[in-house]
């Protein structure tokens, strides 16, 4: 909204505190001057926020039925209003931890869509491993002993928007995305890990087997190409 930031002393020597606007207060000024337009903000991760002092007391009035009613700024002073034509669009990661302690005052002006992984933007494969088969049987892995919340994106598995379609592409995603990002989620507790990649865990050490490019890529296929293996078994 507005808040005080450092600037240039008038006389060049050292910082002053000047009150200046946050985005959306420029936002607001845009649309009101564009009142046929929409205007969209994007607020990514915004449950990393304190949302409260970000919004302060105008998170009332991101209501539909209240735009446009007065409301004063604590630090200015000034009168602010929110016009009906700005639109806030805010993601989350559903698996980060700092999701539980969205305020509830936020959570009741939003509607809340879920967005899953998108098997249909990981449709290639490499070498024998099919990717959307290895997302899809990992997930369902993740669902089944510990969340749905839990399950990781489809994004893991592109390069430039375009799906991983090398051995070496491959191995990188597993080996220093993927797995470390399974043993976050299971907290190093190797007993919760075990099921999730199978048989590419190592018994003894609990981390993931290393492997040449290829062999992973077949081992892969091998433990999740067939769909309904929940991995219990090794």
């Amino acid at each position: 909204m507005e808040g005080f930031k450092p600037a240039p002393a008038a006389d060049g020597a050292g910082l002053n505190l000047r009150l200046t606007d946050g985005i959306f207060l420029d936002l607001r000024r845009e649309a009101e001057g564009s009142p046929d337009r929409t205007f969209l903000l994007i607020i990514d991760e915004i449950n990393r926020g304190d949302l409260p002092r970000i919004f302060g007391e105008p998170v009332t009035f991101l209501e539909q039925d209240k735009r446009g009613l007065p409301v004063t700024l604590p630090a200015s002073k000034r009168t602010f209003r929110i016009p009906r034509s700005v639109a806030i669009l805010a993601t989350m990661n559903t698996a980060d931890r700092s999701v539980g302690h969205l305020d509830a005052a936020i959570r009741r002006r939003f509607a809340f869509v879920e967005l899953g992984p998108d098997l249909d933007a990981v449709s290639g494969a490499v070498g024998p491993l099919r990717l959307s088969a290895f997302l899809e049987e990992l997930n369902a892995r993740i669902t089944r002993h510990l969340d749905a919340d839990h399950q990781i994106g489809h994004a893991y598995l592109l390069r430039d928007d375009v799906p991983l379609s090398s051995e070496e592409q491959l191995a990188t995603a597993f080996y220093t995305d993927i797995a470390p990002l399974l043993a976050d989620h299971c907290l190093g507790r190797t007993e919760l890990l075990r099921p999730l990649p199978g048989g590419l865990l190592d018994p003894d050490t609990g981390a993931p087997k290393q492997m040449a490019d290829w062999d992973l890529a077949v081992a892969l296929a091998d433990e999740f190409n067939s769909a309904g293996d929940d991995g219990d078994d090794v």
